[in-house]
């Protein structure tokens, strides 16, 4: 009898806890989400209590851990951890509760986004430029040139960027006169892709000058490369 009911079992509790363990909580928490999360705030406070000096104790091993142990395998447990994220948002995708262009950008954002800037960032004199002064018909010559929709002015020494032309500024203009002179940020090299772009579209500029820890400029990146990595695959 006790090897029947170990045959058995499994095969009576997988559907069981797979349907009410599983499947009931994402459909009930998918159609009524807030109402279930207020209603089991406090059970979630209670536990989190109780098992807070658990976690604590966890995460104190795990830094031991890092600081004794060799920096082995760094790469495959960021591997893993990519796999994971990715599996999470395509069951997420098959539940219904993301979009797949909401899969995509969430992807991205995940690949891209957290890279530092100066991984995208193009040799400032790769895009067009002028230097002060410059008429609108040599704006927009260097802009038709590079198929861009600005174009950087450069200093003197045309080693950093003090501004940026837009070419939408530029073509309402009479011939013969200059537009405004658009500023460009400064972002650090290592600063993330999405806090530059975030950047970039708060201060509605089209370019940043990438910049190292003394601050000479290294590079320049814009916001339509930084915009195309998120959404390219969306």
């Amino acid at each position: 009898w006790s090897e029947n009911i170990q045959a058995v079992l499994p095969v009576v509790a997988t559907p069981l806890l797979f349907v009410y363990g599983e499947l009931l909580p994402k459909y009930l928490y998918f159609h009524a989400p807030y109402r279930l999360s207020t209603l089991g705030a406090p059970l979630l406070l209670l536990f989190a209590a109780l098992f807070l000096p658990l976690s604590l104790l966890v995460m104190a091993l795990e830094v031991l851990w890092q600081r004794v142990a060799p920096r082995e395998g760094v790469q495959e447990k960021l591997s893993l951890e990519r796999q994971a994220l990715q599996r999470v948002l395509m069951e997420s995708q098959e539940a219904g509760i993301l979009l797949p262009i909401q899969r995509e950008l969430a992807q991205n954002i995940f690949t891209f986004g957290v890279r530092a800037v100066r991984h995208f960032a193009n040799p400032i004199r790769a895009l067009p430029w002028v230097t002060e002064p410059a008429d609108r018909e040599t704006i927009l010559a260097q802009a038709r040139r590079f198929n861009e929709t600005f174009v950087g002015v450069l200093s003197k020494d045309k080693r950093r960027l003090v501004g940026a032309y837009l070419v939408a500024d530029t073509v309402v203009l009479p011939p013969g006169q200059t537009p405004p002179l658009r500023p460009v940020p400064n972002i650090p090299a290592n600063e993330n892709a999405l806090t530059a772009l975030a950047k970039l579209q708060s201060q509605q500029a089209p370019v940043a000058q990438v910049v190292d820890a003394q601050g000479n400029p290294i590079g320049a990146v814009t916001l339509q490369r930084l915009t195309s990595l998120l959404v390219r695959m969306a």
